[in-house]
């Protein structure tokens, strides 16, 4: 465990990290300037390589990369013109810009933005594909998707077609659903979850080959585990507590073993061991541990306050003995960290080996990698393939340590320095091909320490909020401590914030620093805090506000909505950020500004399933996939295109049921249905509008068709401006699936759910999004809204694993029945531990966003749910 400490001053780091012959790890909390470091981190590298790729710099997003490459040209650039400097910092970056220029003219360089090696990590990963195509399994000329659900829907359906096989994978595959009550819906869910992490498991589930040895691996994993996590408590805990601990359990166990034979108690309702309480580091001590935690704490897992004679105290009788335990059990108030180790500890699995488990992990062994290869024969019948397998197949393309390819060999030749940014947003994949690229470096330092390659890693753990796309915070933490690939890292960290006013940065670092554990445990994703210093004066009197309208949603609506209008009338160019947890947590403000006229700007806000115009485009579409889609035709007649009543529609349904399209128009004429005069021209404009697009099928290509047919019904003339990013943006899903050779309208339905619309303008001033997507962005103020709001509910997993760093692989599958302490049971307390952390720091980097002002709301009911 580490306890982080600022050692060194800001400006003094700012200027070390510019060492060219030293790595480094930064720390560089939010609005610390993090993106000029790095921008002049790059210029000082490349005065010392011979050409400008060979000075790689890393990053998660596209628009990261385009603004990384923008700083370092922009630089370059004002040094051309001779631009003044108007501070120290401009100086020191125009100097740097300035050696570069003339290291360029004497290397004959044509530098331009394109010239320099930065993008981002998938941009990598495919440009390894595009070099060895052939390790993708698919050869040259593929495409990455986004639009994954479908491939991996498709794929699940194809390995139920192995149900019936009479082979060990069959087998396994029907013990698998037989595990389920044989709910494949559910099944397909999990494993549809599963195909999303493959890089992870697909490595490891080929050891089960050999089920007797991997078994006896597992075990040995376990209790090394185990005894590591003792030997932390032990460690960590004061050992005089911790004997005067086991000293007063083992006297509540004789006490108690004393109440049950003289009838005090009864025995069904005491929980006495076996043997003595011992508490060791050994294994086999487990149950004395967890015993011990039972005794000390409640269900809930907070410190006892009141001991009774079903713990061992007799009242009026054992009363000193029950104030020493009490006293005990009160120091877990203010030691926390002592507080979760032994929660931990209750988790851990009592057994080393349990069958039910064991089998489930054999049995998804043989059925996931016949999943995983499912899924590459559909995206070889696509031609597309997902990110996953695009970084899987560049992790292949650099080969083993022990056998590096020719691709791996070639890059260690052309890399001489690698920036990575955001580095507490790496994946365990992501990890394993940074460490590949650094392969040979400590070597190649030990023998040329005059000309180093260089790693330069920065991030800052508080604002890993990315579990959900598989970031492991704890990846930070280790190559922090332990370097990455044998090269080691100077540990340096950022302090000055040069972004919120003292106020809000007085604010985070009180309230965060007494939530936020003090020691770092990167197996359960806990991260000390580095505390911010101000650059800017004290603005608002209340920087940052907590608000709480229990179990009414309307007055948090319009307590924020009062609050956005009061700070829109006091200036002309402040900016607003609405953030929550949850897209739905947004709509209520949303409706409400928009119903009063103030310009928004929403990233994927609305679900397109709540937008009037795609959805009739679905309609349409279905309709034209398939003419026997009655129920297509009827949306369609009932949309704002059309707009047939519901009278008419049910007088109209009927004869739309039994004929023809033509035959329909007829009857319409011929009056052999009574429909309103408006009903009828209505009508007969749109079923000949589709008589049209019949006439059209297969001479028009997918998109054209869909559109003109949407044109003729008039949809392009009612269609709401604020609508019109979401016609584009189905018109190109229409146009992805026409490159695929297919249309499938399930597939359409699908991405309607999934998919969110944005709003756009270009003149808003205030801007909605979900806290995930504000990340990186800052704003004059924020509010956050529905604090405290839980996120999606997920469902068991079918299989749970950890790799552990000292001690191995720990991995189970869930088990049929509800067993306690199992290792399944351990792994999710893990995650959920994780989680927990995670949360915190995503309400950090809500809070952080502002510049000015902060006001956080919820509607909670229970006064312990508070504050958020």
């Amino acid at each position: 465990m580490l306890k982080r400490r600022c050692l060194v001053s800001d400006t003094a780091v700012r200027h070390e990290v510019l060492d060219t012959t030293k790595s480094f790890c930064v720390t560089a909390p939010a609005g610390s300037g993090k993106t000029s470091l790095l921008t002049q981190r790059v210029l000082a590298l490349l005065v010392t390589v011979e050409r400008p790729e060979q000075v790689l710099a890393i990053t998660f997003t596209r628009k990261a990369a385009a603004e990384m490459r923008e700083r370092v040209m922009e630089a370059l650039d004002a040094a051309k013109q001779g631009i003044q400097a108007e501070n120290a910092h401009e100086a020191r970056t125009q100097s740097l810009a300035d050696a570069v220029l003339a290291h360029s003219r004497a290397l004959n360089w044509s530098l331009t933005a394109e010239s320099l090696n930065i993008r981002t990590i998938d941009g990598l990963a495919a440009q390894l594909n595009r070099v060895m195509p052939v390790l993708s399994g698919l050869g040259g000329g593929i495409t990455v998707t986004d639009d994954v659900l479908p491939l991996y829907q498709k794929a699940t359906s194809e390995l139920y077609e192995l149900v019936g096989e009479d082979s060990s994978r069959g087998e396994a595959l029907r013990q698998l659903l037989l595990s389920m009550d044989n709910n494949w819906q559910r099944c397909s869910e999990l494993l549809l979850e599963l195909l999303g992490r493959r890089a992870d498991w697909l490595p490891e589930l080929g050891q089960h080959t050999d089920p007797e040895g991997a078994s006896q691996r597992l075990i040995a994993t376990v209790q090394a585990a185990i005894s590591e996590r003792l030997s932390v408590l032990t460690q960590t805990i004061d050992a005089h507590w911790l004997s005067d601990l086991e000293h007063q359990a083992n006297a509540a166990v004789g006490r108690l073993t004393a109440y049950v034979a003289s009838g005090l108690v009864e025995p069904q309702k005491v929980d006495i061991p076996v043997g003595p309480i011992q508490l060791s580091t050994e294994p086999a001590q487990l149950c004395s541990w967890q015993w011990v935690v039972r005794w000390i704490l409640t269900g809930d897992e907070k410190p006892r306050k009141r001991l009774d004679k079903n713990n061992g105290f007799q009242a009026k009788v054992d009363q000193t003995a029950k104030d020493a335990v009490l006293g005990l059990i009160s120091k877990l108030e203010e030691r926390t960290d002592w507080l979760n180790l032994l929660v931990e500890i209750a988790y851990l699995p009592r057994t080393t080996s349990d069958d039910q488990e064991w089998q489930g992990v054999l049995h998804l062994s043989r059925v996931l990698p016949t999943l995983a290869a499912q899924l590459l024969t559909v995206f070889r019948s696509r031609g597309v393939v997902d990110h996953t397998h695009i970084a899987m197949s560049a992790e292949a393309a650099l080969g083993s340590d022990d056998e590096p390819t020719d691709l791996a060999l070639r890059l260690d030749y052309q890399l001489a320095h690698i920036l990575v940014d955001e580095f507490q947003d790496t994946s365990q994949g992501q990890y394993r091909l940074l460490e590949k690229l650094c392969r040979g470096w400590s070597e190649h330092n030990h023998m040329n320490p005059r000309h180093p390659r260089t790693l330069f890693i920065v991030g800052d753990a508080m604002q890993s909020i990315y579990g959900f796309r598989y970031a492991d915070v704890g990846l930070f933490l280790r190559a922090r401590e332990e370097g990455i690939a044998g090269v080691l890292l100077n540990d340096r960290s950022l302090s000055r914030n040069f972004r919120s006013q003292a106020g809000v940065i007085d604010w985070v670092n009180r309230q965060f620093s007494s939530i936020v554990p003090k020691y770092g445990d990167r197996r359960l994703g806990v991260v000390p805090m580095t505390i911010a210093e101000a650059t800017r004066s004290e603005g608002l009197e209340q920087a940052v506000e907590i608000h709480n309208f229990p179990d009414d949603q309307v007055r948090e609506t319009n307590f924020v909505f009062s609050r956005i209008c009061k700070l829109l009338s006091q200036s002309n160019d402040s900016t607003i950020g609405v953030l929550a947890r949850t897209r739905s947590s947004l709509e209520p403000i949303s409706r409400m500004l928009r119903d009063s006229g103030i310009d928004i700007v929403g990233s994927d806000l609305t679900s397109f399933s709540r937008r009037a115009a795609v959805m009739d485009l679905v309609s349409l579409t279905r309709y034209l996939a398939n003419p026997a889609d009655t129920v297509a035709l009827i949306a369609l007649l009932r949309s704002p295109m059309v707009g047939l009543t519901l009278k008419d529609l049910g007088l109209l349904t009927p004869i739309l049921t039994r004929y023809s399209l033509a035959a329909s128009v007829e009857k319409i004429a011929d009056e052999s249905v009574e429909l309103s005069t408006d009903g009828e021209k209505r009508s007969v404009f749109a079923l000949k509008a589709l008589l049209w697009a019949e006439g059209k099928r297969d001479r028009l290509n997918l998109v054209n068709w869909v559109e003109e047919t949407w044109k003729r019904l008039g949809g392009d003339l009612i269609l709401p401006t604020e609508e019109e990013p979401d016609t584009r943006a189905f018109f190109q899903q229409l146009r992805d699936q026409e490159t695929e050779g297919v249309l499938d309208a399930d597939r359409l339905v699908t991405w309607l759910e999934t998919k969110h619309a944005t709003i756009e303008s270009t003149t808003a001033r205030v801007e909605l999004m979900t806290l995930h997507r504000s990340k990186g962005l800052e704003f004059d103020h924020v509010f956050i809204v529905g604090a405290g709001k839980s996120g999606r509910s997920s469902q068991k997993p079918l299989l749970r694993w950890n790799r552990d760093e000292q001690n191995g692989l720990l991995i189970a599958a869930r088990p049929a029945s509800d067993a306690e302490n199992t290792l399944y049971d351990y792994l999710g307390f893990v995650n959920r531990r994780k989680e927990a952390q995670e949360l915190i720091r995503l309400y950090y980097v809500g809070i952080t966003r502002a510049r000015e002002s902060c006001s956080v709301t919820a509607t909670l009911s229970s006064e312990s749910q508070w504050p958020p």
